[in-house]
């Protein structure tokens, strides 16, 4: 009785052992191409009770937790006030500086700007109204990588023939804008 008991334990402890070793076989993940790899879908918005991907922490069933970015397309996303969103329109030229490159001007231009005002942050400020638009950057920079802090300048008009004087310089005087030279 002891040996047939121990013959049955044996053989679904075996079975028990081979489950896990396909389970193990199907936690490797390979990539599709290669590249710079990311943890996350790249949001950094984290609902409910759902962890950060990192070691040990439970997955969902389709839950994105690696991506590979296209280098080749890279954008910046900026929040452009409710005061100056009719002045940004697709197409519009643009210059990006990166926070971790000071030295680099890049060129870019408005991909796409924000239909609706973007509702990340309207429990902190909910009088702020401003909109999610995508700036993308022109040529390929082996040095910028997603995630990093840029500053964003949108050429909106550019004026010909024109007189740039620090506003500290102007000043109304009986009813006119006047500009004090020095003579």
């Amino acid at each position: 009785a002891m040996l047939k008991s121990s013959e049955g334990r044996y053989r679904i402890e075996t079975v028990q052992r081979q489950e896990m070793l396909d389970q193990y076989q199907k936690c490797v993940i390979r990539a599709q191409r290669p590249g710079l790899v990311v943890y996350g879908g790249g949001g950094d918005r984290h609902y409910g009770n759902e962890d950060q991907i990192r070691e040990g922490a439970s997955v969902r069933e389709r839950q994105v937790m690696l991506t590979i970015p296209d280098m080749t397309q890279m954008a910046v996303r900026v929040k452009i006030h409710e005061s100056h969103i009719k002045k940004v329109i697709k197409g519009l030229p643009a210059r990006i500086q990166i926070d971790a490159f000071p030295d680099e001007t890049l060129t870019g231009e408005i991909l796409k700007v924000g239909v609706l005002p973007d509702s990340q942050n309207r429990w902190m400020n909910p009088d702020m109204k401003v909109y999610q638009t995508t700036v993308a950057v022109h040529g390929i920079h082996d040095w910028v990588k997603p995630g990093m802090s840029a500053k964003v300048e949108i050429l909106v008009k550019e004026l010909t023939n024109v007189v740039y004087v620090p506003i500290q310089a102007v000043a109304p005087v009986k009813g006119k804008t006047v500009c004090f030279v020095a003579s």
